[in-house]
């Protein structure tokens, strides 16, 4: 706790005396662009834009130079304020929505917000363009002293930690502590390796080089995930438990290796050489589950050997489907059935309109129904319903400590003290209400300043309301996007890409299989469940969320198989006949007792795991499809 508050204290004090500086050299009717300027800057602290530094320098300069000329023109009548408006606001939530990671409207959007209501003359407009292209330049000297070279150590750093809570999963299955804790864990681990490896692929797309670095970073954390799904898996052969005792203990010596590696302590080669070592050892490989942990071992050294390979070949291109994930990613979203164009035109109607309004009526205090419009739109109907109610609630408590605490301060000295201590303390709150509270005192408390707070209150709550119904009307009225829909509609997807990766195991060639044709289909299938996990933060559904272990498992089991055929590990297996089979018992045309021949006559034991992981596929499949069917 003293730890939040020293940090807290400090950013709000270099915050404060930014914005002192920044009033000081571009003039007090600035003021708000400095506001503007640092709150974007801290943001974006999240996303790495050090890569291309020169690149993204200009860039936000001229976006920021851009936002204010674009302000400008809109303030000079209603008639443009309606066209600009509609223009700029659609264009930057279009650009700055994402599906599947943090959007970054909000900033400039509100920063194009601030200056509209902050208009200045012509005279004075070279001034204000120098400050917003100081902005922009802000937003990247942020970035370079909190990003600069800073990636690589970061994500190592999280990969140590994973593997360190790895390590702590096993002591508590070992020990056969509570199972609570083990959910606990597990739920950490997954949490953190998905971070890490959506950064990985982000910084992929933007980035060609560091493939090296790329490939063996994204296998190590691949492989943790593969790991912590075999762990829980042992975790529930409760009677059994004993018998993984000692391949467990081998495991927790090889996540020490590779934890050795990411300190450099020893190098790709030796890290390899250790993996093989437990990988050849047959003599705790004595079930099924053994042999995933085998195999997700297998998976990282065969990672680690394709980089080798590479480096001695001196070949520099990757085998990571990048192209297939930026067409999924990157794709153009301009139809009203996308997320982003929906948001977009949805929230550039509804605020241009109300903007065009205010100003057509000169409107006192317009700019509170404006920016009431723009925080309760948003992308999904569910949301904008949460975030409604929140702002109406933090607004009404908000007012009544205005008014008694307005009240007794009534020098305008003292209640710019109130003002700065309330701005102070609104950096604690996280839940939207609470933060609703201050804001709600901090702007009353600067329209009083220099005047009465007669009417302000019920000025700002009737805004506060009206906003709120208007734009919880629009997100249900014009091209409503409902985050169950698209959850549904995702799920769908997913199962669709599943039948497909069946389909293509189900054809197989031994001997002329490409990892390429599943890679791609594995990839955009993460990209699709990742999503539907991002939107079940949400709507917290139960099925959902298994759905998604369920496909995490069998994504596993994929990856196991194909493994299995690029190291030559079947011979007698005949994969199209198995594969028949497990969709005959699947759908209960023949039962267990009828494939025993089939198991037994297979030579190898490996032979055998690769049989059971073809019925555990299907069995999986079937599995997403009764469960997606709950779901619709």
């Amino acid at each position: 706790m003293k730890g939040k508050i020293a940090s807290t204290t400090l950013l709000f004090i270099l915050i404060v005396g930014f914005i002192v500086v920044f009033q000081n050299v571009f003039g007090s009717e600035n003021t708000l662009i400095g506001v503007a300027g640092i709150t974007a800057a801290l943001s974006l602290i999240d996303i790495d834009y050090t890569l291309y530094p020169i690149k993204n320098t200009i860039k936000f300069v001229i976006l920021e130079v851009l936002i204010g000329i674009s302000a400008f023109v809109a303030s000079l009548n209603p008639i443009a304020s309606l066209v600009g408006n509609f223009v700029v606001i659609f264009s930057l939530i279009y650009l700055f929505t994402y599906d599947t990671k943090k959007s970054i409207y909000v900033p400039f959007t509100l920063g194009y917000l601030f200056i509209l209501y902050s208009p200045v003359k012509i005279e004075d407009m070279p001034l204000r363009i120098a400050g917003l292209a100081f902005c922009g330049l802000l937003i990247m000297v942020v970035q370079m002293l909190a990003n600069r070279n800073k990636f690589w150590s970061k994500t190592q750093k999280s990969i140590m930690q994973v593997a360190n809570d790895l390590k702590e999963k096993i002591d508590l299955i070992i020990n056969k502590e509570d199972v609570y804790k083990i959910e606990e864990k597990h739920n950490e681990i997954y949490k953190n390796v998905r971070n890490i490896s959506g950064k990985i692929y982000e910084r992929r797309l933007k980035r060609i080089d560091e493939s090296n670095l790329y490939e063996i970073n994204l296998g190590i954390v691949l492989s943790f995930e593969s790991i912590n799904i075999t762990l829980n898996k042992i975790q529930d052969e409760i009677e059994n438990i004993k018998k993984f005792d000692e391949i467990l203990v081998q495991l927790k010596k090889e996540l020490d290796y590779i934890i050795k590696y990411i300190n450099n302590e020893i190098t790709v080669k030796e890290l390899s050489n250790n993996l093989k070592l437990f990988i050849k050892d047959k003599s705790s490989i004595d079930c099924y589950l053994s042999y995933e942990l085998k195999e997700n071992i297998s998976l990282l050294n065969n990672t680690l050997e394709e980089v080798e390979l590479k480096l001695n070949k001196e070949i520099k291109s990757s085998n990571i489907p990048y192209s297939s994930l930026k067409e999924y990613v990157l794709k153009r979203n301009f139809n009203k059935d996308s997320l982003k164009f929906s948001f977009a035109f949805r929230s550039a109607i509804i605020i241009s309109i109300g903007t065009f309004i205010v100003s057509l009526f000169s409107i006192n205090h317009g700019k509170w129904l404006i920016f009431t419009l723009f925080a309760v739109l948003q992308p999904y109907l569910e949301l904008s319903r949460a975030k409604g109610r929140d702002r109406i609630l933090g607004s009404v408590i908000g007012v009544l400590i205005f008014e008694i605490i307005f009240s007794i301060v009534k020098d305008d000295s003292m209640r710019m003290v109130v003002i700065f201590i309330v701005g102070y303390l609104s950096n604690y709150p996280t839940k939207y209400n609470q933060k609703m509270i201050f804001t709600t005192i901090s702007s009353l408390g600067a329209a009083s300043i220099g005047s009465g707070i007669d009417l302000l209150a019920l000025d700002r709550l009737s805004f506060i309301i009206i906003g709120t119904i208007i734009a919880m009307a629009a997100n249900k009225f014009i091209l409503p996007y409902k985050i169950s829909s698209e959850t549904k509609e995702l799920v769908e997807k997913s199962i669709k890409i599943n039948k497909q990766i069946l389909n293509k195991i189900s054809h197989i060639k031994i001997n002329n299989t490409s990892k390429k044709e599943f890679n791609d289909l594995i990839l955009v299938n993460k990209l699709i469940n990742d999503k539907i996990s991002i939107n079940n933060n949400t709507l917290m559904s139960q099925r959902i969320e298994e759905f998604l272990d369920n496909q995490r498992v069998m994504m596993n089991n994929v990856n196991f198989l194909i493994n299995s055929i690029m190291n030559n590990n079947i011979k007698d297996l005949d994969i199209s006949s198995t594969c028949e089979n497990a969709s005959l018992l699947n759908n209960k045309k023949i039962k267990e007792e009828d494939l025993k021949d089939q198991f037994y006559s297979l030579k190898s034991n490996i032979e055998k795991f690769v049989f059971i992981d073809i019925f555990e596929i299907f069995k999986n499949l079937n599995r997403s499809y009764e469960i997606s069917e709950d779901i619709k």
